[in-house]
């Protein structure tokens, strides 16, 4: 999709604390063993043969992930360009060896990834990811060997008396998300930022399937159509980042993108999933824009709310004006990033 590429921008507050989790309680997380299939007769049952295979009970439920890799998503050749405090944009050099693999299985509506460990001697291989399930979701968390924490949140309900962050009005075409954090906790931030995206992305996906039914024929050709995401993360990331890694910028920036990486996964999964028999759209992670430098994020720190009020430990901002001001900055500055169709901005 090029044309109208700098009409394509989004603007994403996601509203994320990376140091708060998803609601969850003990009876939401459990430690299990998962098995990677790897014996050829296992893994080449039925006629479509997975790339990986993962077998394990939590939560009363058996998950059984027949994984195909998802080729869009590349951390080798996603371009990085770093952002600094006076907006001068520089470009990475490619050449990363990470082999932090994507992949999906439709079918269970998973996404997940696979990687190597080289942190310390052992060089494990890891599986983590999410899995939603009806109105359930479940993230797959590496915890030592093969034992993992698999976390579950719901995703159409909230707590008694918690507050509904979602400000957008009320449409009968919208599935509403509703979501919950609790402050202190550590254990979940994939599904907290996972479930902002997917707000945005649930409803486009039902609003197209009350298209299609008002439909009584469909075109003889079908379209397959990429969108080309930049993913744009300001200096508050890059200092959570930072700091988690030690101050070690190469670390922060790898496990930057791999967070970023397994959000993206899921999207494309949300929209591999949309049933159309015209048109099937898949996400390709195109970019990523990294702002280092305190300020280099204009389009927020500029549109702080008056008396700079918080919610749920987070300052507020003008969405208005937000938006405006990332639509200008992309446009004003195309030209110094990697070709791309879509712009998503992130904050904390």
């Amino acid at each position: 999709m090029k044309g109208g590429a700098l009409c394509l921008a989004v603007l994403l507050v996601a509203g994320i604390k990376l140091r708060q989790a998803a609601h969850i309680n003990n009876e939401d997380i459990e430690v299990v063993t998962i098995r990677e299939v790897t014996d050829p007769v296992e893994r080449e049952l039925g006629t479509d043969q997975p790339d990986a295979r993962y077998q394990f009970d939590a939560h009363g439920k058996s998950f059984d992930l027949r994984l195909k890799r998802n080729n869009r998503i590349n951390l080798r050749t996603t371009p990085v360009h770093y952002c600094d405090h006076t907006g001068r944009i520089t470009k990475k050099a490619l050449g990363s060896d990470d082999d932090f693999t994507l992949y999906q299985d439709k079918a269970s509506n998973a996404a997940v990834a696979v990687y190597t460990d080289k942190r310390d001697a052992k060089n494990q291989k890891k599986m983590e990811g999410f899995v939603i399930d009806a109105d359930q979701m479940y993230e797959v968390r590496h915890l030592e060997d093969d034992k993992y924490v698999v976390a579950r949140q719901n995703i159409e309900s909230k707590p008694p008396g918690e507050e509904d962050v979602d400000t957008y009005a009320e449409k009968p075409t919208r599935r509403q998300l509703h979501l919950h954090v609790r402050r202190s906790a550590d254990a979940s931030t994939l599904l907290r930022t996972l479930m902002d995206v997917l707000t945005a992305v649930n409803k486009q996906k039902t609003d197209k399937a009350i298209e299609l039914s008002k439909k009584q024929t469909y075109s003889g050709s079908h379209i397959d159509a990429s969108v080309e995401l930049m993913v744009c993360t300001d200096d508050t990331i890059w200092t959570y980042f930072l700091g988690r890694n030690n101050q070690d910028a190469a670390a922060a920036e790898t496990e930057l993108k791999r967070y970023y990486a397994l959000i993206t996964n899921g999207m494309d999964l949300r929209y591999q999933n949309i049933e159309d028999p015209d048109l099937n759209i898949y996400v390709v992670l195109a970019a990523y824009a990294i702002v280092q430098g305190a300020g280099g994020a204009p389009w927020f720190s500029n549109n702080v709310l008056p008396g700079e009020p918080e919610k749920n430990g987070r300052k507020m901002v003008n969405k208005t004006s937000s938006l405006n001001d990332w639509c200008k900055y992309r446009n004003d500055n195309y030209g110094s990033f990697s070709e791309h169709d879509h712009g998503m901005a992130f904050t904390m």
